[in-house]
């Protein structure tokens, strides 16, 4: 388990979109731990099961935070590209602003609708907490959320598949761009393959099936809109 900490520490490093997921995967740990260990000191093990996980982990945001703090002004451990994700969530399919998946679309899409931003760079922008172009891209967002529920939803719906299947995504930088249409059949197949793996683990492999769960779950619920597919590919199973 220290050494999946070390894992997940690493990864919050480089990705600070990761950064609960290793405190949901403690949680489903210390449920699991708690069920299956002997009544006896059941407690005390789950305890040390999520310490092992979560040190390294605590670590590497506490070092995060210093950083963001000497780069921006603020402890917060992640970007301030919150709103900039999602926004580049939203073109990763059809949409009615015109957006494409990449960054550099999504501030442009910013920088249309406030001229004053062209004084300043995307990463400047990044680095400023609660900056102007957050703030406007998060009005947009509620709005996208509020007039397009429909694309909202499918906007979740798709990514999802993507992640269990990443043979769907034809758009990223992983799959030569001439065999991307003609393998994403095989994707469909994916699907019903990743369900049947998720119940075996669910009956052979209960431990394993609550950690992969976690993965999936916080991947779906918390991040389904945002720009990951294609960045972030979970392995199927």
């Amino acid at each position: 388990l220290m050494g999946v900490g070390g894992i997940s520490a690493f990864v919050v490093w480089c990705r600070d979109i990761t950064s609960f997921l290793p405190f949901v995967m403690a949680a489903m740990l210390f449920g699991v731990i708690r069920k299956r260990q002997p009544e006896s000191g059941r407690k005390k093990k789950a305890f040390k099961g999520v310490t092992a996980l979560l040190v390294p982990v605590v670590l590497s945001l506490a070092l995060l935070s210093l950083f963001r703090y000497e780069t921006t002004g603020n402890f917060r451990p992640s970007r301030s590209t919150f709103w900039h994700t999602f926004t580049c969530g939203i073109g990763q399919f059809s949409n009615p602003y015109g957006l494409v998946n990449n960054d550099q679309s999504a501030w442009e899409f910013g920088k249309s609708i406030d001229p004053s931003l062209r004084e300043y760079t995307l990463d400047e922008m990044s680095r400023l907490p609660n900056s102007r172009y957050e703030t406007l891209l998060k009005e947009k967002a509620i709005e996208f959320i509020r007039q397009y529920p429909g694309l909202f939803l499918r906007n979740f719906v798709y990514p999802a598949g993507i992640l269990i299947s990443p043979l769907h995504y034809q758009h990223g930088d992983f799959l030569p761009a001439s065999l991307a249409s003609r393998i994403y059949p095989l994707g469909l197949c994916m699907l019903p393959l990743w369900v049947l793996g998720i119940i075996h683990l669910f009956k052979q492999y209960r431990t394993i099936f609550f950690v992969a769960a976690s993965v999936y779950a916080y991947f779906f619920l918390a991040f389904g809109w945002f720009y990951v597919v294609g960045r972030v590919i979970l392995p199927f199973l």
